[in-house]
């Protein structure tokens, strides 16, 4: 086991990222927060030997198949590699740049309805236990302000007088050319639903900085899990 304060993390979201050599030692695993390797003290009491092949469910948000020690917090995006990812590979994922060579399972929990589907294509799908969604952001890239993303539209008057809140102001001139915008995802509303997404067929655009992803699950640490 390995530790790292997290604690200035809280209230973000957070990529966590865990590898193994497969040596069967402790000094072949690493940990990595917004893809950076975190605090590699050894706190073992007894040596790591390694992984056991068992027959026992995976299970997201608790420990032993949803017996004890529930996670408090919120999740999404969850994959498992059957290689080692290297620095340059976790930091590329940082950065929303998906690798698909050797994925074995990838939960994105965006569905909003049901249980999260595995979108590696092996099959890996799984059972929720009472944890709800919520809206949620892929990991910015280093620079990009959380929770605000731009897009560039074609310049519609009508279209950005029903969709955005202009105020009192009557006077504003004709758009005529691209305009990019700013903002926060979550206080954004167009005809008067949350702005989850960017229709490119209604309104062109081009979206930059960030990938927005329409939801996570939001775990209560009292009873919420999900089981593979």
């Amino acid at each position: 086991r390995k530790t790292d304060d997290i604690s200035n993390y809280e209230g973000s979201w957070v990529q966590l990222v865990g590898t193994y050599d497969g040596s069967e030692n402790s000094t072949g695993i690493n940990i990595y927060i917004n893809a950076l390797v975190a605090d590699t003290t050894d706190v073992n009491t007894l040596p790591y030997a390694g992984m056991s092949d068992t027959t026992a469910n995976v299970t997201i948000g608790c420990r032993d198949d949803g017996g004890s020690q529930f996670f408090d917090g919120q999740i999404a995006e969850i994959k498992v590699y059957s290689d080692e990812l290297t620095p340059a590979e976790v930091l590329a994922d940082y950065n929303s740049v998906h690798k698909a060579t050797n994925l074995v399972a990838w939960w994105k929990i965006d569905e909003m309805v049901g249980n999260p589907a595995d979108s590696s294509g092996d099959g890996h799908n799984s059972v929720l236990n009472l944890a709800e969604w919520v809206r949620s952001y892929n990991v910015l890239a280093t620079g990009v302000t959380s929770g605000e993303f731009s897009f560039t539209t074609k310049g519609n008057p009508a279209f950005l007088g029903r969709g955005i809140d202009i105020g009192d102001d009557t006077n504003l001139p004709p758009i005529t050319d691209d305009l990019q915008l700013n903002m926060p995802l979550w206080s954004t509303y167009l005809t008067g639903s949350p702005f989850d997404s960017v229709d490119a067929n209604a309104h062109p655009c081009t979206v930059a900085g960030a990938t927005w992803t329409s939801s996570g699950r939001d775990f209560d640490g009292a009873a919420d899990s999900i089981t593979i």
